[in-house]
């Protein structure tokens, strides 16, 4: 008999992780739960750049792993044919600093990273150091409904429902994994979730563009 998995949650931790289930144990049915789907999540106002932050304690051979991962990934997608209905695209551009900053652990995995010369720096004043980068940008608006038509095809279930506790669905599958996010505030009882907000690009700076 088939070991069945849910996963609660639509966003983009939700989806991939359902799909990385759906590559590593085949033998399993999975299925996400959420509240909300794609175009009405938070995910879809959302835009992904590839750049390590906010790591904390997580030990740097760990880091690199993970974000390596990551990144070679997202770039096979982006070298494929499905990129654009993906919304996985290259991204160039400048990282500023006000002063000297030591280059860090993941400067090696990207398809570029190289110090700004002092031209380049000259269009930016009031910065004294800063690195051009190509990285990866995810259009999350295009990429959730890509990936959820991707875990269908493979045989997912989607299930449109909101959970108030584990125990509502503990008898329906052999293993619940939790990416609810924010939900997880009221669903897993954890007071130390809180939302933030992030500004992905200011266009007034000027501070993407391709490199000449």
């Amino acid at each position: 008999m088939k070991k069945k998995i849910c996963v609660i949650g639509a966003g983009v931790i939700g989806i991939s992780t359902a799909r990385l289930l759906q590559e590593t144990l085949p033998s399993c049915d999975v299925t996400i739960i959420a509240e909300k789907f794609s175009p009405h999540t938070t995910g879809d106002v959302s835009a992904g750049v590839w750049k390590p932050h906010a790591l904390g304690d997580t030990p740097v051979e760990l880091q690199s792993k993970w974000s390596g991962n990551t990144f070679e990934h997202l770039l096979k997608l982006c070298m494929g044919s499905e990129a654009s209905l993906a919304g996985i695209q290259l991204l160039s551009g400048y990282l500023l600093f006000q002063d000297y900053t030591e280059d860090p652990s993941w400067s090696n995995q990207m398809l570029r990273f190289c110090h700004m010369t002092p031209r380049e720096l000259a269009q930016f004043p009031g910065y004294r150091h800063g690195w051009f980068i190509i990285t990866i940008k995810v259009e999350c608006r295009r990429y959730l409904p890509w990936m959820l038509n991707k875990f269908k095809s493979m045989g997912g279930a989607v299930l449109q429902r909101k959970i108030h506790s584990f125990e509502e669905i503990s008898a329906d599958y052999d293993i619940i994994v939790n990416c609810s996010g924010l939900g997880s505030y009221e669903l897993a009882k954890d007071k130390t979730m809180q939302p933030i907000r992030g500004q992905v690009i200011r266009n007034g700076l000027c501070c993407f563009g391709w490199h000449p």
